[in-house]
């Protein structure tokens, strides 16, 4: 039979509803660069030769292999033949197990999928023709499954998952009979002499649903061949080499099918490949999907996953997100070590290296001056202008620190992270509605960045835009679950606008996720106050002192708690320490002047009052100057 009418009996048959199954050899592979049995044969007939018939002779002896068995391979006319495979193999290998494992690795490693299995992976994928078997132990299969679809098919490495080949699952099926690379692969002539017991009857079951397909296989072994030779099969499509006659064996397995072919082919990738364009053709695959068009769609999803990793770099490691604010501190840890680690060949990389340590130590002022060389050195390096950028935003240099993100952005039109962080260093100059314009930019690039939906609905609310800055809030905690500061900021607007029970809500999760976050104890007290659980209010405000005792405003807040439970002294205590802590705090004055005058104590709450306003006189004239 020709190429051409398999593929004709396959397009027919599988709008029949009629389903093949693929069996695979080494013969599907060598295009991926992994070598079939004569050329290997070759290499370890050559490799015994060198060390002489002695050297022969006691490694069959250890192998209990007849001269019958071996001695034709180094007769000095051989050629090699595939089913003398398995016999070289042992011979080379002789009590080398290790060895033998390490040469198979390593004739693997690093090999990809060559065409004809990213065309098989778009059959196995779109068909009810959904199972692979294959005596190889590579992952060319599997790897060009998960590159065409990004998802991983159901691979039975062992014949102890056999069973699982007979489930009719969606996912396209994987069947090693000699095991795959790492569950111990037979090679050797004892292993693979017969089949393994748990493989017969799924197998056998498989071989009544599905119609095989036998490319790349010489059927040298006594496993897969074996069952091949005494399973009563209706049909079987054994496809061989144009310039290559089958073995007597396949014959038997062809003339011994009620309806066998040996089907003439240019190669697997050529086979394959036509059969993916014909099932394409017929509208088999879903619109859009070819294989002309595959090495493009598999270019824009690595595309993806790098810029992916690369968006992971910069926050991580890279630094094209804060030092100290959008990373932990194990992260940070992990970048600083990375820095200090590495290797520097140039005056450049050394200078970078000392930056990038000062960056992330949070060493700003030291770090400033290298950064400013750097982008001296290195105009067109975005990076160097981001993390200027941070440290002027750092420094509160907020103007060149815009200027500075702003040459990023003009280097790499696509940096998420610059337009997110430029929109900090404007929302810290007031500059909202720009602000807010940069963070929908950062949104439009990256729909799924978490802190530039938070960072826009601080902007927002600072508008008093409070439903729009709730719906942030909500998409950033959607996207980020343990964004916590989004649930402390959302009970804050949510406390605005007087739905305290909510409020609450949110700053529960918010000290849920952080037990030490004094804000969140402060702002869920003001929420008690307003709803007149003064008693709850003034165990937030103590727990808030107790974390940071320090915290100016939780005593001020304890101190009007405890003035709503007629608690004057230790309200006037708190408001004292507050001023304290805080010499400039015009509210304390104010509050503990009114708390003053319930005690009638006039002349201490009038100069309270004359305090505060002298304090409100500065600073008018100050912001006027």
């Amino acid at each position: 039979m020709c190429m051409a009418r398999l593929i004709d009996h396959i397009i027919e048959g599988n709008q029949a509803g009629t389903r093949y199954c693929f069996i695979l050899g080494s013969g599907a592979s060598y295009r991926s660069g992994i070598r079939t049995a004569k050329p290997l044969i070759k290499i370890w007939r050559d490799y015994l030769l060198e060390r002489g018939m002695d050297y022969i002779h006691e490694c069959a002896k250890d192998l209990d292999l007849p001269p019958e068995k071996y001695g034709h391979i180094f007769e000095p006319d051989y050629k090699p033949d595939s089913e003398d495979y398995f016999t070289a193999f042992d011979l080379r290998f002789t009590g080398l197990s290790s060895a033998a494992y390490q040469f198979l690795e390593d004739e693997m490693e690093g090999k990809t999928p060559n065409i004809g299995y990213y065309a098989l992976a778009m059959v196995l994928t779109h068909t009810n023709s959904r199972l692979a078997i294959t005596t190889n132990f590579d992952y060319l299969i599997e790897d060009a499954l998960f590159n065409y679809t990004g998802k991983h098919p159901l691979v039975v490495n062992h014949e102890s998952m056999a069973g699982f080949i007979s489930n009719d699952t969606s996912h396209p099926v994987v069947a090693k009979v000699h095991r795959g690379l790492l569950y111990g692969p037979m090679n050797r002539q004892e292993e693979i002499a017969a089949l393994a017991e748990q493989w017969k009857a799924p197998l056998q079951d498989a071989l009544e649903k599905y119609i095989p397909i036998v490319i790349g296989y010489a059927g040298g072994d006594g496993s897969l061949m074996r069952l091949l030779e005494d399973t009563n099969l209706k049909r079987i499509y054994w496809c061989t080499l144009k310039n290559e006659a089958p073995t007597k064996r396949i014959q038997d397995v062809i003339e011994g099918a009620e309806n066998g072919y040996r089907v003439s082919i240019t190669g697997f990738d050529g086979l394959l490949v036509q059969i993916a364009l014909r099932l394409a053709a017929a509208k088999k695959f879903p619109e859009g999907e070819s294989v002309e068009k595959l090495a493009e769609k598999m270019r824009l999803a690595a595309e993806a996953r790098c810029k992916k990793y690369l968006d992971d770099y910069k926050e991580i490691v890279g630094g094209n997100d804060a030092a100290g604010q959008n990373i932990t501190p194990e992260e940070r840890d992990t970048a600083l070590a990375a820095a200090k680690l590495r290797q520097t060949t140039s005056e450049q990389e050394a200078l970078e290296q000392q930056a990038d340590i000062a960056y992330w130590e949070c060493a700003f002022e030291k770090a400033l001056p290298l950064y400013q060389q750097l982008s001296t050195l290195d105009p067109v390096n975005g990076q160097y202008h981001f993390r200027l950028g941070y440290i002027l935003q750092e420094l509160k240099h907020f103007k060149e620190a815009i200027a500075a993100y702003t040459k990023a952005i003009q280097l790499d039109p696509d940096d998420v992270t610059a337009y997110n962080n430029r929109g900090n260093a404007l929302d810290d100059l007031n500059r909202y509605e720009e602000a807010i314009a940069d963070y929908d930019k950062a949104i439009e690039l990256k729909p799924d960045y978490a802190k530039a939906y938070y960072n826009r609905g601080i902007a927002l609310d600072d508008l008093n835009r409070y439903e729009e800055a709730i719906a942030d809030f909500t998409k950033a905690i959607e996207l980020k679950p343990d964004l916590v500061d989004a649930y402390y900021n959302r009970g804050h607007v949510l406390d605005d606008l007087k739905h305290y029970e909510e409020a609450i809500a949110d700053y529960d999760k918010a000290i849920e996720l952080k037990p030490d976050y004094a804000s969140a104890y402060n702002n869920r007290g003001i929420t008690y106050r307003n709803l007149e659980r003064y008693e709850e209010a003034v165990a937030d405000f103590t727990k808030a002192i107790e974390l940071k005792s320090d915290y100016a405003k939780a005593y001020n807040n304890r101190g009007n708690a405890l003035d709503d439970l007629n608690r004057y002294e230790e309200a006037i205590a708190d408001f004292t320490k507050a001023i304290e802590l805080k010499p400039d705090y015009t509210l304390a004055y104010h509050n503990r002047s009114n708390t003053l005058r319930r005690l009638k104590r006039y002349t201490e709450a009038t100069a309270d009052k004359q305090k505060a306003h002298e304090l409100e006189g500065a600073a008018m004239a100050g912001a006027g100057t």
